[in-house]
């Protein structure tokens, strides 16, 4: 009789050493997850500070190249057409090349940040 109760002492031990194993196993998993969104989120919002402060520089410097180029060729609105149709141009090969080169690297770069 002592060793049925031993025996079922020591299952009820299992169970509750195997239940607070568990309740650490999913807490562990919680903290590694909202780690790892804290990194991306860390870097997405690193990444927009760095946008929006070149911003305003790119969007200056390029008025101030349309300012330079109409002068040089002595036709202001020119120069900004000049100007907008090389982004455009280059708009459509970045839009080209989109789905071959950008898009598997930023995803590399999104596996790689959450596999850290």
């Amino acid at each position: 009789m002592e060793t049925n109760h031993n025996s079922f002492h020591s299952i009820e031990s299992v169970i509750e050493k195997t239940e607070e194993y568990a309740a650490s196993k999913v807490l562990l998993m919680k903290y590694q997850a909202i780690d790892k969104i804290s990194d991306i989120l860390s870097d997405v919002l690193s990444g927009a500070v760095v946008v929006a402060i070149f911003i305003p520089f790119f969007a200056l410097m390029n008025i101030g190249i349309c300012i330079w180029l109409g002068r040089s060729i002595q036709n202001l609105p020119l120069a900004f057409i000049m100007v907008s149709g090389f982004y455009l141009i280059l708009g459509i090969i970045i839009l080209s090349i989109r789905k071959r080169k950008i898009k598997p690297k930023v995803a590399d770069l999104i596996i790689r940040q959450a596999l850290k």
